[in-house]
């Protein structure tokens, strides 16, 4: 019982941290650039990827039903399932991949974090990108232009920020929040 609470108070609090910081954008044209991947990339890191997608579900939920937590503050489902559509997915994924981090030793050098979180960082991207051309009716290509290739700089960034961040955060002993290995 005792180990449910915990999971579910981190869940709970990953999805508040979330829900805080993601609504934050920098308008980058017809999509901005949040804080989001980089909120979940940290969580899921931190905390497991369990936790990490229960809260970003939790997130997208409280979105959906109205709650003003997506980027600039909107909400609803018609932003849930407007073009934004592939990014939400992508959060999911981007934090079961993130939550692989927890597997790495809380000593782990910075570099080591790297290319899961590039990789999760760019599976975010690929599947925003799908999700703005389904929705738009628009050509892989014109979506590509438009939903990947502004922000495969800020993604480099982020995957850095998160690996750097996370190895500190790991010497610093906050890795006993993670779920133990056995």
């Amino acid at each position: 019982m005792k180990g449910r609470l915990r999971f579910y108070t981190k869940t709970a609090l990953s999805a508040a941290i979330l829900s805080l910081l993601a609504p934050i954008a920098i308008p980058m044209g017809p999509i901005p650039l949040t804080f989001s991947s980089l909120t979940i990339s940290l969580l899921s890191g931190l905390l497991g990827g369990s936790v990490g997608f229960l809260a970003t579900l939790v997130y997208l939920g409280l979105g959906a039903v109205g709650v003003p937590v997506f980027s600039g503050y909107t909400a609803g489902f018609g932003v849930l399932f407007g073009p934004s559509v592939g990014f939400f997915v992508g959060y999911l994924v981007l934090a079961l991949i993130s939550g692989l981090a927890t597997r790495r030793s809380p000593s782990a050098r910075a570099m080591s974090y790297l290319p899961l979180f590039l990789f999760g960082e760019l599976s975010l991207l690929s599947l925003g990108a799908v999700g703005y051309a389904l929705t738009l009716e628009l050509s892989i290509a014109s979506a590509a232009a438009a939903a990947f290739f502004p922000f495969l700089i800020p993604a480099l960034c982020k995957a850095v920020l998160a690996s750097w961040l996370l190895a500190r955060l790991g010497r610093a002993r906050l890795y006993s929040l993670a779920p133990k290995n056995k």
